[in-house]
Order: C-alpha cells, then structure tokens, then sequence
C-alpha cells in the first residue's frame, strides 16, 4: 500500500519528520501544529466531553453512531 498510495504525515511533536525517507509516497503537511491525539478523543468521549469540533462531522457521527469509547 505504502509503494501505491500516497500516505500524508501530520507532523506531531517528538516525532522525526520522516523516518522512512526511501519510501517516495510519504507526503509531509505544513499546518499549524495541534497537540491533539487519539488517545485525547478517546478519553474525552469517555468522559462524556464532545469532541465534535475535533474531527470531520462524518467520522464523528459514525463514532456516535457505533457508540464507540462509550464507558
């Protein structure tokens, strides 16, 4: 998949930029950086707290849907 896709990196902090600089089909992404991750969307939806805002209003309905995380 790596070698026919083109796979795009989120640079996230404490993490080389590339760690596989022979695989032509990473692709880097200039964004601001926000210190946000999975782990921090699972937590909070076990907590109860929306996370909405966070991602893409398709993943989280499907999240919602499936009640994933839920306690």
């Amino acid at each position: 998949l790596i070698e026919q896709y083109p796979i795009i990196v989120y640079q996230r902090r404490g993490f080389t930029k590339n760690p596989f600089p022979e695989v032509k089909t990473i692709q880097h992404i200039d964004f601001p950086f926000i210190d946000i991750s999975s782990t921090f969307i699972r937590e909070q939806i076990k907590k109860g707290i929306s996370v909405r805002y966070f991602m893409p209003d398709v993943v989280w309905q499907y999240i919602e849907e499936m009640k994933f995380y839920k306690k």
